[in-house]
């Protein structure tokens, strides 16, 4: 807040007097970082956290399959509609599956993710399952798929979900045969959305 109490253009401030405000910064550098906020309040008080940014892609680490090799992505949404875009090495060969897997809720009403999957979405060789809404494109590129999903499909109330990807060629009607990548190699991506 200002001298008079009155909240700074870009600050908006709830009924319980929380403030929230964006900071935006461009990166100039291709890697992860973690930044440091350091927020200061009118009486002298100090509030410091770190927060881990992580690129939206992967290493080329599967360099003997690169069709499969999950090298990058991206994630926006508009009011409604999610859109997660995946880009491998190589380019996008029929035989090769994509999969989402989103993981949105807790245990409790409106509560954040778990760590375990809420829906898992696929999608190979034009043919895509997982949600009613669910578009998936092949991107002109030859090497990207899009996701585009409708949040009010899942109920969901949230502000942030949490994901990984994976790739696997296969054998029709063996399951678990083939060569796989994940992306991130471990742990999720967590996006917050706009």
């Amino acid at each position: 807040l200002g001298s008079n109490k009155v909240a700074a253009p870009g600050v908006t401030i709830d009924a319980d007097g929380n403030a929230t405000f964006s900071v935006v910064h461009q990166y100039t550098e291709y890697r992860d970082f973690t930044p440091s906020l350091k927020v200061t309040g009118g009486f002298g008080g100090i509030g410091v956290d770190d927060l881990q940014l992580r690129l939206c892609g992967d290493q080329a680490d599967f360099p003997t399959f690169p069709n499969l090799d999950l090298v990058g992505c991206a994630v926006e949404n508009t009011d409604t509609i999610v859109s997660i875009t995946l880009s491998v090495a190589g380019t996008i060969a029929p035989d090769m599956q994509f999969r989402l897997f989103l993981d949105l809720n807790g245990k409790g009403k409106n509560s954040p993710p778990d760590g375990k999957t809420d829906e898992f979405l696929k999608y190979k060789d034009g043919v895509s399952t997982g949600l009613k809404s669910l578009i998936v494109t092949e991107l002109d590129d030859g090497k990207s798929v899009k996701f585009e999903f409708d949040l009010s499909e899942l109920k969901w109330k949230g502000s942030y979900f949490n994901w990984y990807a994976e790739t696997q060629d296969g054998v029709a009607g063996q399951q678990s045969t083939g060569h796989a990548d994940l992306m991130p190699d471990s742990g999720t991506f967590n996006y917050i959305t706009q």
